[in-house]
């Protein structure tokens, strides 16, 4: 995609749809990225916070340990990769320009699919989700098998 941004906008801390990972290139610009890991306790307080509709109240970070989030200000030129199910919040310092693209990938399959579950828990709109998540599983765990046992389920004709 490509992202343009002004000075002084702020996106809220999120976890990107689906668990996906995400590549970020910052062409022009700069941004600041606060980033918390996914630990259970993370993901726990991540899902409270959203339902709790206290957004605009209570800064997320503020709910973690000091030493859990972690703050990066991202120069022009950089390329910044996003795995699976970091939560973070974004502060544009200077009007900015982005490529970047999220993907789905086989090495954090478990966090993808808990990040698809919570996601439906706090009721994200359909619209804001990965599309085709569940077709997708489905097509993994065809590869899988195929690979394990050379049996496929999908027809010759596709």
């Amino acid at each position: 995609y490509v992202l343009m941004s002004v000075a002084k906008c702020f996106t809220d801390f999120h976890i990107d749809m689906g668990g996906s990972s995400v590549w970020y290139h910052l062409l022009k610009g700069k941004k600041v990225f606060w980033l918390i890991p996914p630990t259970e306790s993370h993901l726990r307080l991540y899902e409270e916070w959203i339902l709790s509709g206290r957004q605009n109240e209570c800064f997320f970070a503020d709910l973690c340990s000091s030493n859990d989030c972690q703050m990066i200000i991202l120069e022009p030129g950089w390329t910044f990769f996003l795995p699976s199910g970091w939560i973070h919040g974004v502060y544009t310092m200077e009007d900015s320009l982005v490529f970047g693209g999220n993907f789905l990938h086989s090495f954090k399959i478990p966090m993808q699919i808990q990040v698809w579950t919570i996601e439906r828990k706090v009721r994200v709109p359909d619209r804001f989700r990965y599309p085709y998540f569940i077709e997708s599983m489905w097509y993994v765990i065809q590869r899988y098998v195929h690979c394990l046992t050379g049996i496929t389920h999908i027809a010759d004709d596709w």
